[in-house]
């Protein structure tokens, strides 16, 4: 079911005004949203990737304003450029609408979609809008970067390497905890939750480093140490120490009897990086990234993908070196 074509053509122009420095031609764009469809000039190396997020299964309209959404919203897409080793050029969004949203926090929402790129890169070249049945709002993202370096594959983990984090994590899951349950956090728990960044930051660093594994945390540690295992034919002795810790994350577990590990194991939406490397290439690595924790170790093929990822398995000390 579709938007009435006089209130969809309004309502596109009104949400384009909020972010016009995002629709400009040039760069990437030759013709630029608001047309039937975008004509882009030639990629050396398109890396394409898409993404959804939907009300009721990754966030709730109570839990952030518009703005927050869109950014987010983008940038969840968009991290999966960085982890790409590719340079955000373009994003097209696609937005389901309730009947019960309101116009302003739509247009919040698009300001956010421009937070998103200025900090990330690229321009907004099109999408669609229709109407729902449901009363859940709808955003689904289909970006395309530029690939400055051939793409990192998760079936390149070796036995002996380490598997590293590009930071803390388990503070978007806190986060998540407090706003269902109504609890007060640090603002550090709720803005990991609310506004993650993609680390565009961080993956010229693993690439200038030769780091040829690697993905970003959208479903947990355990979930996406999974992933690695499975494709690179290794087990992952996972090793998450006190060390691994956030204070804010540590006090908050503590306040609420929540185990901090488990969080840590679980959460996702952490959108750090996560990869493997050498000893040597860390070394390299914490001379420019100096957050950066080893969470585990690749070992070759055994019984289990994934070992020490439930509950007391954990290794809880700090003895662990690599």
């Amino acid at each position: 079911m579709s938007a009435s074509p006089y209130r969809e053509f309004h309502l596109i122009e009104e949400l384009l005004q909020q972010l016009p420095h995002h629709r400009r031609q040039g760069g990437i764009l030759k013709t630029g949203a608001g047309d039937d469809a975008a004509a882009l000039h030639t990629l050396h190396s398109p890396v394409v990737t898409t993404d959804t997020q939907r009300e009721g299964v990754h966030f709730q309209r109570a839990w952030l304003t518009g703005r927050q959404l869109g950014q987010k919203a983008a940038m969840v897409c968009l991290s999966d450029l960085a982890a790409s080793y590719a340079a955000p050029q373009a994003l097209f969004i696609n937005l389901c609408l309730p009947e019960n949203i309101n116009q302003p926090y739509l247009l919040d929402i698009y300001r956010g979609f421009g937070d998103a790129l200025d900090k990330c890169g690229g321009v907004l070249a099109g999408g669609n809008i229709s109407s729902s049945r449901e009363n859940d709002l709808a955003i689904d993202l289909f970006a395309i970067g530029e690939g400055y370096a051939p793409m990192p594959l998760r079936s390149n983990a070796r036995p002996g390497e380490l598997l590293c984090s590009s930071g803390y994590l388990g503070l978007a899951r806190a986060g998540l905890h407090a706003l269902m349950h109504g609890h007060h956090a640090p603002a550090s728990l709720l803005e990991a939750f609310r506004a993650p960044r993609a680390r565009f930051d961080a993956a010229p660093i693993l690439h200038t480093a030769e780091v040829t594994t690697l993905m970003d945390i959208s479903d947990g540690l355990q979930g996406d140490s999974e992933k690695i295992a499975s494709a690179s034919g290794v087990s992952i002795e996972l090793h998450i120490a006190q060390e691994h810790l956030h204070p804010d994350l540590r006090e908050y577990a503590t306040q609420h009897h929540l185990d901090p590990i488990a969080m840590i194991a679980g959460g996702g939406e952490d959108y750090e990086l996560l990869f493997t490397c050498s000893e040597q290439q860390l070394k390299s690595i914490r001379t420019k990234l100096p957050t950066v924790q080893v969470v585990g170790r690749i070992l070759p093929r055994g019984a289990q993908p994934v070992i020490g990822a439930a509950g007391a398995s954990f290794v809880h000390g700090v003895d662990w070196k690599p």
